[in-house]
This record gives structure tokens, sequence and C-alpha cells, in this order.
């Protein structure tokens, strides 16, 4: 085989691993409602014409995921999903049991209100996500947050027993590894690539054409007070000042 011909062999089979690499991605799934009213599909936050995609795979049970929705996502949200410059979609990677019943009672408040229970559920996770006492129902914290949230009994005993919506997501997880090599959460994926040790927030900024880390939450106000303290006593270094000056000027009056 002559050295073109070589070229031109590995070429084509470049194009056919390429073409491969983009048939493997997973494709967003429009989000809908199913004959019970339970969410389904890809759930997601901004516009469908953002430039930028991000995949989040998290489990319900992981402080790290936690994290990233009190922290990062609140300001991806404000400068980059509400901008149209970004959106998110959530896909849920359980990790134990008790994430995969988080996951399917999101589900099951409907997609209205699956991001609403997603926060409660992430805020709420050291209540709900303990391992349970001895003889207590290992569901019976996150019933009351159901309860809370307007399902009642009846409705959350049938969604935990749900066998196709907990094969569903269990489906989404195995998606997840092999097609983005998801294996810890939470785990991103960027226009189809998978981030590695880079912040997500870094990694919008970044290809957005900005500095890793210029989409940090702006830092709080200072506090006024001090400032009229600091104020307040310059005040009084003047003051104190003058009437020194004046008393040393009543002295040489008198003495003259």
């Amino acid at each position: 085989m002559t050295l073109t011909a070589v070229a031109r062999a590995m070429l084509l089979a470049l194009a056919v691993g390429a073409g491969a690499a983009l048939a493997a991605e997973s494709p967003i799934v429009p989000a809908g409602k199913s004959d019970k009213g339970y969410a389904t599909g890809d759930m997601v936050l901004g516009r469908s014409d953002a430039p930028l995609t991000l995949i989040e795979y998290a489990s319900m049970t992981c402080p790290h995921c936690a994290q990233f929705h009190a922290e990062d996502l609140p300001t991806l949200k404000s400068g980059y999903i509400d901008t149209g410059k970004l959106r998110v979609v959530f896909r849920e990677f359980p990790l134990d049991g008790f994430a995969l019943r988080g996951a399917m009672l999101a589900r099951c408040a409907g997609p209205e209100r699956f991001f609403s229970f997603v926060d409660v559920l992430f805020k709420s996770q050291r209540a709900w996500a303990a391992k349970p006492k001895d003889g207590a129902d290992p569901l019976s914290e996150l019933q009351k947050l159901a309860k809370l949230g307007g399902i009642g009994e009846e409705q959350f005993k049938s969604c935990m027993a749900d066998q196709a919506l907990a094969d569903e997501i269990t489906a989404r997880r195995l998606d997840g590894e092999k097609i983005h090599q998801i294996r810890a959460t939470p785990g991103f994926v960027l226009n189809g690539k998978t981030l590695e040790g880079t912040r997500p927030i870094d990694a919008v900024v970044a290809a957005l054409g900005g500095a890793p880390g210029a989409a940090a939450p702006a830092a709080a106000p200072a506090d006024r007070t001090m400032y009229w303290i600091a104020g307040g006593v310059a005040v009084l270094i003047v003051l104190a000042g003058g009437a020194f000056w004046w008393s040393r000027r009543d002295r040489g009056a008198k003495r003259a």
C-alpha cells in the first residue's frame, strides 16, 4: 500500500470514528408528561437554541451535587441560562436506592414542579437520605416531603412502586456510563465533551471566550457600618486637633 493510500485509509478511519462518536451522542429527548402525570424525557433549563448545552448527571444523595445546585447553578442561571447562552439538561444518575427513589419522586411531581422538587430534595438531603433508625420505614422522610409538596399517601406509594419509571431512570444512568463515561457525580458534559477536573462554570466561561473564574459570584457589598465608624473617627481626630490648636493659641495670647 502506498503512502498516499495509507493516508487516505487513516483519514477514512478518522471520519468513520468521528461519525460513530456523533452517532453515539445522547440526543436531548423533549420533556413531556405521561398518562400518570409523571415528567418524561429530559428536563431542561434554558432555551433550545442556546449555543452551549451542559448535561448534568446527578445523584439525589450526592452531597457534591447538592453543593453545585446551591452554589454554581444559580450563577449559571442568572449569567448564562436566563440570557440565552446556555441550557442545562438534568439527568438522573442514582448511586443508591435512596437516590433512585428521590429521582422517582421528582418525576412523579410532574414536569411543571420537577425542578422545585429537585431543589427541595437537595436542600433537605441530610434529612431524607440518612440511614433510618432500626425499624423505621426508609421512605418515611421522603414521604413527608412528598406530602408537603401536595403528593398524598396513595399517589406516593403508586409512584414508588412504578417499575417502568425506575427502569427509565436506571437506563438514563447506564447511558451516561456508556456514552459519556460518567463514573461519579456530579458528572458534566459540555457540547458533547465530558468534563474532567474542570468546574462546569469555568468551562462555560472559557467556551464563550472568557477567562476561567470570570463567572464567579460577585463579592458581597462591604458593610457600610465600617465606613461610618471610620468617618466618625476621622471627624473626632480633626476636632481634637482643632481644640488643641485653639488651646495653644489662647495660651500664647495670654502670655503676650
